[in-house]
């Protein structure tokens, strides 16, 4: 892997997060629920998850035809289609005023409580998720007094 200065990494995210906010999507309410648990729907969080799935849809085209139709991988293609999804995903954390920084917490907390000692099959299969929802719950809380 290679390194990168922090500093750079921070400036090139903040750079991206407001590129993509200032492409001006448009921010309405899709849909309003009358079940108080659960948040409004804009369109904009909306927009982001279809592209992902859309995104990620694009991938799996591209590994399918290089694996079944015995193509070279086109890595240009993929990339780009990564980056895709990368854009719908800054467009969610801009959504939820969050982070990369978030997201990275959330993930290796959830990892570090499910596989303590290193990946094995039988944690995978055998997640306990109240454990990784308070080990979430803790790195998001961690998050806020670091800053």
């Amino acid at each position: 892997m290679s390194k990168v200065c922090t500093k750079c990494h921070r400036d090139l995210v903040n750079e991206y997060m407001s590129f993509v906010d200032k492409l001006g999507i448009q921010r309405c309410n899709v849909t309003k629920s009358n079940d108080p648990h659960t948040k409004e729907i804009s369109f904009n969080l909306l927009h982001a998850a279809m592209g992902m799935v859309t995104e990620a849809g694009e991938v799996m085209d591209i590994v399918k035809k290089s694996l079944t139709y015995k193509r070279p991988l086109d890595v240009e293609h993929l990339l780009d289609e990564c980056a895709d999804g990368l854009f719908y995903m800054t467009m969610i954390l801009i959504e939820f005023q969050s982070s990369y920084e978030d997201l990275m917490n959330i993930n290796m907390a959830k990892l570090t409580s499910r596989y303590p000692d290193g990946y094995s099959h039988h944690n995978a299969n055998n997640r306990d998720l109240g454990s990784e929802k308070v080990a979430i719950e803790k790195s998001l809380d961690k998050g806020k007094t670091d800053e």
